[in-house]
């Protein structure tokens, strides 16, 4: 029976020795999954190697484009989580109460001058105004920011879509990869609290790269991704 490492590093790369070098894809992926989240150091068997994993991930960061009556659940809820949350909008009165969150006083023609998005980001817009929204998409999209959700029905993202495409600016398959809408797990959320559930659980799925399904109707192990797609 071989025995290996794998580990992560403060920027999120993967560093150790895996031994036999045949189980490298998949001992990679499994720490990829395990980046998603606060992980413990764990020792699991990958076929019938035994592996030790040491995984130490950045903290994840949420960007809320809005400061509606909807964010505060949703900022509330990432904290719960273990995200660095920001609020962005421009009505100062708005931004007051979001214990624990950055906020960034902010109207659309200030973001590149007042905001910088990093690839550990995650986006969601949900300022309920269509021309601000649309402004803050093409914001979103056009940084490297890891996952950009907005808020709304499929009928409203493509009106916005449209009018984006008529000042000249269309996605590129990259950036539409990241874009996701509606966003959050198929749970029947109602209420800002069940959506800011929905959204956040989307989140960490993709994080880890599992579907986000019943586990009761799962077959593999509860720990087993079921999708290949991990943010990175």
């Amino acid at each position: 029976m071989g025995k290996g490492g794998s580990g992560s590093g403060p920027d999120g790369a993967l560093e150790g020795q895996i031994t036999p070098p045949e189980l490298h894809d998949q001992v990679v992926r499994i720490a990829q999954q395990m980046q998603g989240g606060s992980s413990r150091p764990t020792t699991r068997y990958v076929q019938e190697a035994e592996v030790f994993f040491d995984v130490s991930s950045p903290i994840p960061e949420l960007v809320l484009f809005g400061a509606g009556h909807d964010a505060k659940p949703m900022a509330n809820q990432a904290l719960v989580l273990g995200f660095k949350v920001t609020v962005v909008d421009a009505r100062p009165e708005l931004l007051q109460g979001f214990e624990g969150c950055q906020t960034i006083q902010a109207a659309h023609d200030e973001y590149a001058q007042k905001i910088s998005l990093t690839p550990r980001q995650h986006v969601i817009v949900m300022n309920h105004h269509l021309d601000i929204d649309r402004q803050a998409l093409r914001f979103a999209l056009e940084s490297p920011a890891r996952y950009v959700g907005m808020l709304g029905p499929r009928s409203r993202l493509e009106k916005i879509l449209g009018a984006l495409k008529n000042e000249g600016f269309v996605p590129s398959p990259e950036q539409l990869a990241r874009l996701r809408n509606p966003i959050g797990l198929d749970i029947g959320a109602e209420s800002p609290e069940e959506i800011a559930v929905a959204a956040l659980a989307e989140i960490v799925a993709l994080q880890r790269g599992f579907q986000g399904g019943f586990l009761h109707d799962k077959k593999a192990g509860i720990h087993e991704a079921t999708t290949a797609r991990v943010l990175t």
